[in-house]
């Protein structure tokens, strides 16, 4: 039972460190986008 347990907590840290991994991927160009369309609307 224990080592069932262990191997459902490492999956569950893998998974969260793929979300967080994936998340920081994916948030600088989100940011690149958004202070692009802020500068578009500010010169229209």
């Amino acid at each position: 039972m224990t080592a069932g347990r262990k191997i459902t907590t490492k999956k569950t840290k893998d998974t969260k460190n793929t979300l967080s991994f994936r998340s920081s991927r994916f948030e600088t160009p989100i940011v690149t986008l958004r202070s692009q369309a802020g500068a578009w609307e500010r010169a229209m």
